[in-house]
C-alpha cells in the first residue's frame, strides 16, 4: 500500500483506509472466521471439520487467483485480502485448535495441539523469509506463490470425501453380489407373506407362530 501511494497508483483513500485501519480489519475477520467456522462445522457437518476447511482453503485459493490480476484496484485488494484472512484464521481454528483436539482425545489434546501448532509457526517463519525475498523482486508474485498451497490443502481435504466415497461404493456392490435374486425374491415374499399374516392373526401365539412359518425360521427354544 506505501509503494502504490509513493506511485500515485490507484485509489489513494483506499490505500490510506488499509494503511490505517488493517489492525480492525484483521480483528473483524479474525471473529468471522472463527466463530463462523466453527459454527458451520456444528450446525450443518456434526462436527466434522474436515468439509468446511475444504471450503475455507477453496475460498483462500479463488481469492489469490484473482488478486493476481487485482492488485492495481485498491478496494478490490482490500476485500480479496479480507476474505483471505477469513479463510485463513477460520482454517487455523479448525486444524490447529479443534480438529487437533478431535484427533488427540482427551489425554493427548495438547500434545497433539502443540504439534501442529509447531508446525504452523514453522511454516510462519519460512513464509516471512520467502514473502521477503519475493516481494523485492516483484510484488505480482505474491498471490503466485500462495496459490499452490492453497490447491495442496484444498486436495489433501478432499481425499477423506473420495476415500469415503469409494469404500461405499465397494460396500454396496460387495454386498449386492453377496445377494443372488433367488435370495432378493424369497426375502421379499416373506415380507409379503407376513404382512398377510398380521392382518389375519386371531392371538399373539397364532401371530408368531404364523410369522415364523411366513419367513421360514423360528428360534430354538
Amino acid at each position: 500500500a506505501k509503494e502504490m501511494m509513493q506511485q500515485g497508483s490507484g485509489n489513494a483513500a483506499a490505500w490510506d483506509f488499509a494503511l490505517a485501519n488493517w489492525g480492525l480489519i484483521l480483528f473483524i475477520a479474525g471473529v468471522i472466521g472463527g466463530v463462523s467456522a466453527g459454527y458451520v462445522s456444528d450446525l450443518f457437518f456434526q462436527s466434522r471439520r474436515a468439509p468446511v476447511a475444504f471450503f475455507l482453503y477453496a475460498l483462500l485459493t479463488v481469492c489469490c487467483g484473482v488478486m493476481a490480476f487485482s492488485l492495481q484496484s485498491a478496494w478490490l485488494l482490500v476485500f480479496l485480502v479480507f476474505l483471505i484472512s477469513v479463510a485463513v484464521i477460520g482454517t487455523h481454528g479448525l486444524l490447529s485448535g479443534t480438529a487437533t483436539m478431535d484427533f488427540g482425545g482427551r489425554k493427548g489434546a495438547a500434545t497433539a495441539v502443540g504439534i501442529i501448532d509447531g508446525f504452523v509457526y514453522l511454516g510462519t517463519g519460512l513464509q516471512s523469509y520467502a514473502l521477503g525475498w519475493i516481494t523485492t523482486k516483484n510484488w505480482a508474485w505474491w498471490p503466485l506463490f500462495l496459490i499452490p498451497f492453497g490447491l495442496i490443502g484444498t486436495l489433501l481435504l478432499m481425499l477423506p470425501a473420495l476415500v469415503a466415497d469409494s469404500e461405499l461404493v465397494s460396500d454396496w456392490q460387495t454386498a449386492g453380489q453377496s445377494y443372488s435374486p433367488e435370495a432378493y425374491a424369497q426375502v421379499e415374499g416373506g415380507y409379503k407373506s407376513a404382512m398377510t399374516t398380521l392382518a389375519s392373526a386371531e392371538s399373539s401365539e397364532t401371530l408368531q407362530d404364523k410369522l415364523y412359518e411366513a419367513v421360514g425360521f423360528k428360534p430354538s427354544t
